[in-house]
């Protein structure tokens, strides 16, 4: 009996591995990559450019999207084929994420934003950049932003996550909520023995009502979200968090350069938040802070969209729409004066 019960537990593990191998066989098959990859220094970067060819690209600009933590490019929905009527547009995944090759680590904003920047010299070079950047991405685009400032045309921040937030949490004694690394590890062995498809644990997909994403991408995320890249690469990501943060830190900028920044008056959701958190300080906590990147540009201009959570762009893409179209005119506009 005290060997039957081990070897059932081990026959059961072996038939969830091996039923989480050919589901990750036959999802591979339904949701292959949609577009490019292109190698950047040992490993390849999902990506699609998009440019309308009717369109005189006087501007030499190259609208870039990047995502939060633990989200690509399908997390922007409809936003970048709208905006590609307008601009030239650039989506990719970060290295690990989505369709994209796992990258050598530490997976810090220094190391993201110098793979964006070898990506962009080989599949959209002499452009300038329009950084359109989803929480966690804040940090990188201002990386990037701090590295390449010639080769900025500006910062849009999608409710932005400033360096000092967990600080400011803390003196309001505000937990900072986030998944742990042990906890990452956990989904990451639950996802090898087919757990976390077996009781549909979406950890990729916001799990929220109302959101602008067709069926086809949201399957896309969900079967995405169970590769072993993809979970080892957020984990990666987080652990590298305090020395992105660290740099992020470091930067002293003063952008010429337009800064525009778009809040989101209920980041966290009271109905997705653990019991009891106090989700309205929070929230207030998340607008102040994202305030104070006004410093970082003498054109800078910050909006809140009091009805929204943290998905912006799936759940009032209209708003970010607007700023972008708004910031690209802005762009043009500062282009025009400095030719004059």
């Amino acid at each position: 009996m005290n060997v039957l019960l081990p070897l059932c537990l081990l026959g059961v593990a072996a038939a969830g591995a091996c039923f989480e191998r050919v589901s990750r066989m036959r999802d591979r098959k339904r949701y292959p990559a949609p577009d490019r990859r292109q190698d950047v220094g040992g490993h390849a970067l999902h990506y699609r450019l998009r440019q309308n060819p009717q369109l005189a690209d006087e501007r030499g600009i190259v609208v870039v999207f990047e995502s939060d933590g633990a989200d690509w490019s399908t997390h922007w929905g409809s936003i970048p084929e709208e905006i590609a009527r307008d601009a030239a547009v650039l989506t990719y995944d970060r290295a690990g994420l989505g369709w994209s090759e796992p990258g050598p680590g530490p997976r810090t904003a220094d190391t993201l934003a110098r793979e964006l920047h070898n990506l962009l010299m080989k599949v959209a070079p002499d452009r300038r950049v329009l950084l359109v950047a989803h929480g966690y991405g804040s940090h990188l685009a201002r990386v990037f932003a701090h590295r390449y400032p010639f080769e900025t045309a500006g910062l849009v921040l999608v409710d932005p996550e400033h360096e000092s937030l967990e600080l400011a949490l803390r003196r309001h004694s505000v937990p900072a909520p986030g998944a742990s690394p042990l906890l990452l590890r956990a989904l990451g062995f639950a996802g090898s023995l087919g757990l976390l498809r077996l009781f549909k644990v979406h950890a990729c997909v916001p799990a929220l009502e109302g959101l602008a994403i067709q069926p086809r991408q949201r399957e896309a995320l969900i079967a995405r979200g169970f590769e072993p890249s993809v979970l080892s690469t957020i984990l990666a990501e987080e652990l590298a968090r305090p020395a992105s943060i660290a740099q992020v830190t470091e930067l002293k900028d003063q952008f010429e350069f337009p800064v525009r920044i778009l809040s989101a008056g209920s980041t966290m959701n009271a109905g997705t938040s653990p019991k009891n958190f106090p989700v309205v300080d929070f929230n207030r906590i998340w607008v102040e802070q994202a305030a104070e990147l006004l410093k970082l540009s003498s054109d800078a201009t910050h909006e809140i969209v009091q009805a929204s959570h943290h998905h912006l762009a799936l759940h009032s893409p209209d708003r970010v729409l607007d700023l972008i179209r708004d910031t690209l005119s802005d762009v043009a506009s500062a282009a025009a004066i400095a030719q004059d």
